[in-house]
């Protein structure tokens, strides 16, 4: 949440097939809870991992989602179009935090036996 919005990343179940599918959305509402925009996201399984954060000066969301097969990282902005973020996918990232302007990533650096920490710096 941030002053203007709500985020939500709601998972909808279609229960009227013979095999229930689900869909996930990410929605941005008003403090009321009214939904003012709803967008379907390209993850349809349950993920292992998800987060969701309000980024800085409330220019936006960035959505985190990390499944058995499939690792989706994007911005959308307060009008809710999505910016790929390929520059993170890109890096083999198995975790994501924000603090303030700062983005944490870890990676798992397999040929160390350990984890990695890198830190950057938000530009919008």
């Amino acid at each position: 949440m941030n002053d203007l919005y709500y985020a939500l990343i709601i998972e909808k179940v279609n229960n009227q097939l013979r095999n229930p599918t689900s869909a996930f959305y990410f929605e941005l509402r008003n403090h009321g809870m009214f939904v003012l925009r709803s967008i379907q996201t390209d993850y349809n399984d349950s993920p292992d991992k998800m987060r969701l954060f309000s980024l800085p000066n409330e220019s936006g969301w960035l959505s985190y989602s990390r499944g058995k097969n499939k690792t989706y990282c994007y911005v959308f902005d307060n009008d809710a179009k999505r910016y790929d973020q390929n520059i993170f996918l890109s890096s083999n990232f198995t975790d994501i935090v924000f603090q303030n302007n700062l983005i944490f990533l870890r990676k798992e650096e397999q040929s160390l036996g350990k984890d990695i920490i890198e830190v950057y710096d938000w530009q919008k």
